[in-house]
């Protein structure tokens, strides 16, 4: 693991995939450099930044982009960032705006790429609109099981009461994955509606990791 990309990594989301840029696709380099405006253009660099980013790269940009309770906005100084680079690791500490980066987003959901869906979902789980939720729900009863599961994660990022009743209806959904990630995000919402559903989940389903995910939703609630 390189120490470039590890202190990058530890600094912001942006950076991390920065540093994966650098060592191994010099071409993208001119990509990061250049001025971004707006949450929709963040949000497409930060995505394609995050393509081809290695699991254990991608797993601590995910946590970085997990600290959202009171996380957005505080985000260390990084010395060794261009401008450009602290803009992007700034705007992905805090809550989007913009209803334009709602496509960019949901598409990137159902993208080849697994961090570019674990970043996506996170990203447009945040974004403060209408049209976020919208794109959420109607990613959730997409026919592919990621784009579901990412869907259900995304939700439990924006914790809207209105996504309830269909994230409870994709706890029996055949893929273990999205009933695991269905219930993380009832838990994040902690609507007393789910305890029901979730009980029976937590006692019920054949997948180890769902009845876990179950359980802790339970106690999220209490």
């Amino acid at each position: 693991m390189r120490r470039k990309a590890v202190r990058w990594t530890l600094g912001a989301a942006g950076a991390i995939a920065l540093a994966t840029t650098v060592a191994e696709r010099p071409s993208r380099v001119l990509a990061m450099v250049a001025p971004m405006q707006g949450d929709a253009s963040r949000a497409a660099q930060l995505i394609a930044s995050a393509r081809g980013t290695d699991a254990a790269m991608c797993a601590l940009a995910v946590r970085y982009l997990d600290n959202r309770f009171g996380g957005w906005g505080r985000v260390e100084h990084i010395p060794d960032a261009t401008v450009e680079e602290w803009d992007l690791a700034v705007w992905a500490s805090r809550q989007i705006t913009e209803p334009d980066a709602v496509p960019v987003l949901s598409d990137a959901l159902s993208d080849r790429d697994p961090c570019v869906r674990r970043v996506a979902a996170r990203l447009l789980g945040r974004v403060a609109h209408p049209r976020a939720l919208e794109a959420m729900l109607d990613r959730l009863g997409a026919e592919d099981a990621q784009t579901r599961q990412m869907a259900a994660i995304a939700l439990g990022y924006a914790e809207k009461r209105d996504a309830v009743e269909p994230l409870l209806r994709n706890l029996v959904d055949d893929a273990a994955g999205v009933r695991t990630a269905s219930a993380w995000a009832l838990g994040e919402i902690e609507d007393p509606r789910a305890t029901e559903a979730l009980v029976r989940l937590l006692s019920e389903d054949p997948d180890p990791k769902v009845r876990r995910q179950a359980a802790w939703a339970l106690g999220n609630m209490n």
